[in-house]
């Protein structure tokens, strides 16, 4: 979170060790999450996550990585359009979005489509899992047997011509 003692060394050592090791072992792309959410965040604490993406992404792309964006809830990435604004935001060519279908039915309780039209110009990566909620909390489920409408994901991304990588989760 944005008030950790954690962010410095995030920022500072973590992305650096993370981009060292991709390039040992030949990837060319990371996956990071939206900064968790605390109760001393303000509306206006979104300036500093774009901030913090947006230089992530600059050192990145010094290095010839991409960094894909994966929602998760309790995150300033957590609806489809808050991952919008962060996308927005940090406007970088090399900043992309991961779409996890799991972890944006759990963010938003409701089906996939609408957030899917805002963040498919984005979508470069796709982690597939489904589940149901089961006394107030996400379960995650076999496929097809969830909430999360799997086969109509992977439809609309066929339909649209997403030719990217599916991830099944398990």
């Amino acid at each position: 979170d944005l008030h950790s003692d954690l962010l410095r060394f995030h920022t500072a050592e973590l992305l650096s060790m993370s981009l060292d090791l991709a390039e040992r072992i030949e990837v060319d792309t990371l996956i990071t999450f939206g900064v968790e959410r605390s109760d001393l965040d303000t509306e206006a604490d979104r300036a500093r996550v774009i901030d913090l993406l947006g230089n992530a992404a600059d050192v990145a792309a010094s290095r010839g990585f991409q960094l894909l964006l994966e929602n998760i809830p309790g995150s300033w990435a957590d609806t489809g359009e808050n991952c919008l604004a962060i996308l927005e935001g940090v406007g970088r060519s090399n900043f992309g979005y991961v779409w996890d279908t799991g972890n944006l039915y759990e963010a938003e309780h409701r089906p996939f489509r609408e957030s899917y039209e805002l963040l498919k110009p984005h979508i470069r990566n796709v982690h597939l899992k489904d589940g149901s909620f089961i006394d107030g909390r996400m379960v995650w489920q076999r496929f097809g047997s969830g909430e999360t409408d799997i086969a109509g994901q992977v439809a609309a991304l066929h339909d649209d011509g997403y030719a990217g990588t599916l991830t099944v989760e398990a």
